[in-house]
């Protein structure tokens, strides 16, 4: 998921979408829903069908104009990849919104928050496959005072952080068949067991660690 041509092929799925879906798009299409499904959002044909992949293109060009050159370090590799990692996730993010914005335009579809679950889970999955890959001097990764102590500390985290963001996902991504009173709770219920486990888990680590290193 670090190649330019993932990001691009959701872009191509986007303007294929907006190319058949336009002619069709004459009346304002509902963005959001309050609690009580009532909605809140609007936006014209133009908002609602070009603005985003237009958006998402931008971003795109943007990340492009920094291309990779043959006399790289690993170390700029990497952050290439990285950089790569997370514009790709934001397109397909913004394009499974997309699609399921008009979908339900269309009856295609009755709500918007399902896919939104579903593609916020994916992307907790996605994030952890690579959490392990990540470096302790960039910027991506659990950053926590502990993990920033301690190469060791920051392996371990990471390593335990891909099972909490796999889980993690896995809760948020279900949370799209739950009623809408259970969605909120059960998907901060996944966003903190990714997140704030790992967290723990890395004071823990670290304690350890230096309750070891003190005792020797």
């Amino acid at each position: 998921m670090t190649g330019r041509w993932f990001g691009l092929i959701f872009l191509m799925v986007m303007y294929a979408f907006a190319y058949f879906s336009f002619p069709y798009v004459q009346t304002p299409v509902p963005l959001h829903s309050n609690d009580a499904a009532q909605i809140d959002l609007w936006a014209t044909p133009f908002e609602a069908v070009i603005f985003p992949p237009v958006l998402a293109s931008l971003l795109y060009l943007i990340q492009l104009v920094h291309r990779r050159s043959q006399t790289m370090s690993r170390h700029e590799v990497y952050v290439d990849h990285m950089a790569w990692l997370l514009m790709n996730l934001a397109i397909v993010i913004v394009c499974v919104i997309y699609v399921a914005v008009l979908c339900r335009y269309f009856g295609w579809l009755t709500e918007v928050g399902r896919a939104v679950l579903l593609a916020s889970g994916l992307g907790f999955i996605i994030i952890g496959y690579y959490l392990p890959r990540t470096k302790r001097e960039e910027w991506i990764g659990l950053r926590t005072p502990w993990t920033l102590a301690s190469q060791n500390v920051w392996d371990k985290t990471h390593r335990f952080a891909q099972w909490t963001f796999l889980l993690g996902g896995l809760v948020i991504a279900s949370s799209a068949w739950l009623s809408q009173s259970d969605r909120r709770i059960v998907s901060m219920f996944g966003f903190l067991l990714a997140t704030l486990l790992p967290a723990v888990y890395s004071y823990i680590v670290w304690r350890r660690e230096t309750q070891h290193s003190s005792s020797s």
